[in-house]
């Protein structure tokens, strides 16, 4: 396995094939675009863009007492492995200081990955978003065939298991993914527990 540069992708097998599943269904035998498809792409949008506008109010006021607090940088962008293995950089709020333990404790940390999931680098619901250490050693296939997720099964659970990203990938439904939109809004108050 590597992990290298900004266009490139991890490599899980040593052979650094572009691993995909496409359609509206599911599961590790399918091939190309991520799970989900179409639909749970327009899904990503809806949500994404409508939360960008609920919380531009609160995105604002947080970026200009971050700024006041200590500057810049205001967001920080720290490096994961999303679909097809590919490396992609996740958006996070910095946290470092007084006022970033109320953002970790609150999931406020975490909003401006709502413009990754706009730009198509990940889901609203999806595996955790994670380096290329962390991906799990006995289905990485299965990992790398969906968009890491701003929620997921990962935030739901205590402890983390690896095995429900894969999980989620074998079993997707849209009605899933809504389920797990709707239970983790009060979850993302625990987030900093499962936060990759």
């Amino acid at each position: 396995m590597f992990y290298a540069g900004q266009d490139e992708r991890v490599d899980v097998h040593g052979s650094g094939p572009a691993y995909g599943a496409g359609g509206d269904q599911g599961g590790s035998d399918r091939v190309g675009g991520p799970v989900g498809g179409f639909w749970k792409r327009m899904l990503d949008i809806a949500v994404a863009s409508a939360a960008l506008v609920l919380l531009t109010p609160l995105l604002a006021l947080v970026s200009l007492l971050l700024f006041a607090s200590g500057g810049r940088p205001i967001v920080l962008r720290q490096a994961r492995v999303g679909f097809a293995g590919r490396r992609f950089h996740v958006y996070t709020f910095r946290t470092a200081g007084a006022f970033g333990e109320v953002l970790k404790r609150s999931g406020i940390d975490g909003l401006p990955r709502l413009l990754n999931v706009l730009k198509g680098d990940m889901s609203c619901v999806g595996p955790r978003p994670v380096v290329a250490g962390e991906m799990p050693a006995g289905d990485a296939d299965a990992y790398v065939q969906a968009r890491p997720g701003m929620t997921g099964t990962w935030m739901l659970e205590a402890p983390i298991s690896p095995q429900s990203d894969t999980d989620y990938v074998h079993n997707w439904s849209m009605q899933g993914d809504i389920v797990i939109l709707l239970r983790a809004i009060p979850g993302f108050a625990r987030s900093e527990q499962h936060r990759a």
